[in-house]
C-alpha cells in the first residue's frame, strides 16, 4: 500500500502548479454555493497568511 505524505505549502505554491483530473474521476457536481464557500475559504486563508507575514 502506498503511503501518502503531506507537506505544507503556501497558497501561492498551490496555485503555481498544474493539476490534471484523470478522466476516471466522478464528474464535477458542486453548485454555485459550494464553489463560493471553497473560494471564500481560500481567500480567508490567504489573507490570514498575508497578515502573519506582514506582522513579523
Amino acid at each position: 500500500m502506498e503511503v501518502i505524505k503531506a507537506n505544507p505549502e503556501s497558497i501561492i505554491e498551490i496555485f503555481q502548479k498544474l493539476y490534471v483530473i484523470p478522466e476516471y474521476q466522478r464528474p464535477y457536481s458542486w453548485d454555485e454555493d459550494k464553489c463560493y464557500e471553497l473560494w471564500s475559504d481560500i481567500v480567508d486563508k490567504y489573507e490570514e497568511e498575508k497578515n502573519k507575514q506582514s506582522s513579523t
